[in-house]
């Protein structure tokens, strides 16, 4: 991910419960290492660009505040 404008806190790791917290600024990069968990909060507007595999049947969504599936 790059964050292009704005801010925003990413939270990641292996488990919901070891979750390190970074927060993103303009002109930063995340990698997120396959099977990773992440969750990603605005701080403020922001626009982000994100890299994915195409593989979308592997997504898992812990809790989802929008109602997908």
């Amino acid at each position: 991910m790059i964050v292009e404008s704005g801010s925003c806190l990413m939270e990641s790791g292996w488990s919901e419960e070891e979750l390190q917290k970074s927060e993103l600024k303009e002109g930063d990069i995340f990698h997120l290492p396959p099977k990773a968990i992440h969750r990603l909060t605005a701080l403020t507007d922001c626009r982000l660009f994100e890299a994915s595999t195409p593989q979308l049947d592997d997504v898992v969504r812990i809790k989802d505040r929008y109602g997908r599936t």
